[in-house]
């Protein structure tokens, strides 16, 4: 449970690093409908409390980050995908009563509440992945299957005294610090909702591990939790979070840059993915910034300028050594809920470094420097490394590569245009991976796993210098 606190409002006139005791009228960043940083923010809404505590001191403190991230990410990660389907529009009439609620569900192990306190944007590009992987997890028996959301067993937490200051950095962006209280966490390891295969590996280590309490203060310092207002409810955002307390953490301002990267959208799925190739190829930082998407990672576009002046000429400087193209690219799309699933295939990829030039295609890589030419293919490493194993890890490796043909590039339209999402991307391909797998294949890596690292890695090594690299060999052909 949380404790009853107070909320301070900070009323300092300085501009710098933070603003003044109400939203302040200024630079718009990416948080108005439709991703775009240079939309209007909406209305300020009205002041909050006016109260403040003294910080406890020679407590442990808890920092912002990792205190969203694990009561909304990891907390979720042992919930049902049956329960991810479900859930309310959350959002709180005040930045700070955003923060309170995600404390507020993590007390009560209510992964679907601190869900909820998220960005509705963020939220939608997590939990449609996470339904799929916790189903994945399940299936594995890595996770038991009566593992449920809206309250998780084995670990709790008693927040008391909390207490904030709420920092306007934009109209529709609010840093909240907590101030002041503590939070009591207690943990049981044995009662946590593991799977079979977790718990078999644990042992009588995970059934005979005491009950453990701790107490820390919850004070984050100079860092914050970021707030942002959407349709005038305020919710938490891990994007905003990150950016702001690494800007805080560096003792550079955190009030959004007057000049965002404004998004660039493709017409059409395959666009989207070509575009954000041709910008890796010309090492374009603020090209691959644009193209991703705006709800997702509109944190990411509104503070790009604070970071682009020292990132895009060190990539220049790697562009003038490092020559790079990727041409004749073929795409397969697949629907995937609310967003667009694209496969690359037959791609050519040239990349030169002062003398040496490496091609890629067909599955094979080339190598040539001074006219000489060493080709290793897929599919006779694949071969080597095989050989090498036992029959059960053959069938393992097997079926990851089976799952890996469903790893592509996820690309959502927003606004009529498409951009690609890294979140999406992410969760999609470790899902894929573990489709591929059967729950008896982990408990066969974990009782051989010497074995398989031992002689995957020989055998990988081995096959690199083999025949395979004769000199001469000539270019590869075909990807995919």
């Amino acid at each position: 449970m949380v404790g009853e606190g107070n909320e301070t409002v900070n009323d300092d006139t300085a501009p710098e690093p933070r603003v003044t005791d109400g939203p302040p009228e200024g630079p718009a960043s990416s948080l108005a409908a439709g991703g775009d940083p240079t939309a209007a923010r909406a209305a300020p809404p009205s002041s909050e409390g006016i109260a403040s505590a003294a910080r406890p001191r020679r407590r442990p403190r808890w920092r912002p980050v990792p205190i969203a991230a694990a009561l909304v990410l990891v907390g979720a990660g042992v919930g049902t995908s049956v329960a991810l389907a479900g859930g309310s529009t959350g959002g709180a009439s005040t930045p700070a009563g955003a923060v309170m609620a995600l404390l507020d569900a993590g007390a009560n192990g209510d992964v679907l509440g601190a869900l909820d306190a998220l960005d509705p944007a963020e939220r939608a590009s997590i939990v449609p992945g996470l339904d799929s992987l916790v189903s994945e997890l399940q299936r594995l028996d890595v996770l038991s299957p009566s593992a449920t959301l809206s309250g998780i067993s084995g670990v709790s937490l008693d927040f008391s005294g909390v207490t904030t200051a709420t920092s306007y950095l934009d109209s529709s962006l609010a840093e909240v610090r907590l101030t002041g209280g503590t939070v009591t966490s207690t943990s049981d390891l044995s009662a946590l909702p593991l799977g079979g295969f977790v718990t078999g590996l644990a042992g009588r280590a995970l059934a005979s591990a005491p009950t453990s309490t701790h107490v820390a203060s919850v004070d984050s310092g100079p860092d914050g939790i970021a707030t942002v207002e959407v349709g005038g409810l305020w919710y938490v955002s891990l994007g905003y979070t990150i950016a702001v307390d690494s800007l805080v953490a560096r003792g550079a301002s955190a009030l959004p840059p007057a000049e965002p990267v404004l998004p660039a959208g493709a017409p059409s799925a395959d666009a989207a993915v070509a575009s954000f190739l041709d910008a890796l190829s010309r090492f374009d930082a603020r090209a691959l910034v644009a193209g991703l998407a705006p709800d997702e990672l509109g944190a990411l576009q509104t503070y790009a300028p604070d970071f682009l002046g020292k990132i895009q000429p060190a990539l220049d400087a790697l562009s003038a050594r490092v020559h790079l193209s990727i041409s004749g690219a073929h795409y397969s799309d697949d629907p995937l809920g609310d967003s667009t699933l694209v496969k690359v295939s037959s791609a050519r990829v040239d990349e030169t470094v002062g003398r040496m030039h490496l091609e890629e295609f067909g599955g094979c890589t080339t190598v040539t420097v001074a006219n000489q030419s060493k080709t290793l293919c897929s599919a006779a490493a694949r071969s080597a490394i095989e050989s090498k194993l036992p029959a059960s890890l053959r069938d393992i490796l097997h079926r990851l590569a089976s799952g890996s043909s469903g790893v592509g590039i996820v690309v959502v339209d927003e606004g009529g245009s498409w951009y690609v999402s890294p979140v999406r991307t992410v969760l999609q391909g470790v899902d894929a991976l573990l489709g591929g797998l059967e729950p008896q294949d982990l408990h066969t890596i974990a009782t051989q796993w010497r074995v398989f690292a031992k002689d995957f890695l020989g055998a990988a090594v081995s096959a690199a210098g083999r025949g395979s690299l004769a000199p001469g060999s000539g270019l590869a052909a075909g990807l995919g």
